[in-house]
């Protein structure tokens, strides 16, 4: 899942530039009212590898994964399908652009708008369109590593030099 201050940050943006009421799925809640977008992590993945920062004082080490994940975006409503073809242009604005940058997301990738409406009843037509939007972002971690200050080695090598050798290092 996308940590919950990006997960927020999306979903303002989307709201933003759609003016729809916007929320994630599978939430616990009745309908709402037509037109609305609902938002859904459909996948997450990143590399293998990740940046290990320095250990601080404390022995915790911050640790940094660039993570991209597919967010789908559904519209339900009238004109849902040209609601979202504005919103996949509007993502590559330099507006929402910086918007992104200040929440430390990124757009990657944009699909082309799909018109998924369907015949609910024999009376009932809904109309429905579904993009689908790649999304980076960091996620941090901490991992208590712990921290050495002092290692103190005491050995009996060249007994006809010393009694007893001691290497002590110290942390600068």
């Amino acid at each position: 899942m996308i940590p919950a201050i990006q997960q927020q940050a999306f979903q303002g943006i989307v709201r933003n530039l759609t003016g729809w009421l916007t929320i994630w799925a599978d939430q616990d809640a009745p309908q709402p009212q037509k037109p609305f977008i609902v938002l859904r992590v459909i996948s997450r993945h990143g590399p293998d590898y990740a940046e290990y920062m320095e250990v601080g004082e404390d022995g915790l080490q911050q640790v940094r994964e660039h993570v991209y994940a597919t967010v789908e975006v559904q519209g339900f409503g009238e004109a849902s399908f040209t609601k979202l073809e504005e919103l996949r242009q509007k993502l590559k604005w330099y507006t929402t652009k910086d918007a992104c940058y200040l929440a430390n997301i990124a757009i990657c990738e944009r699909s082309v708008v799909t018109d998924v409406s369907a015949l609910m009843s024999p009376a009932d037509w809904e109309e429905r369109a579904m993009l689908e939007v790649g999304v980076g972002y960091r996620y941090d971690s901490l991992d208590d590593v712990s921290l050495i200050e002092t290692v103190n080695i005491e050995a009996d090598m060249y007994p006809h030099i010393a009694d007893t050798i001691v290497f002590q290092v110290e942390k600068p």
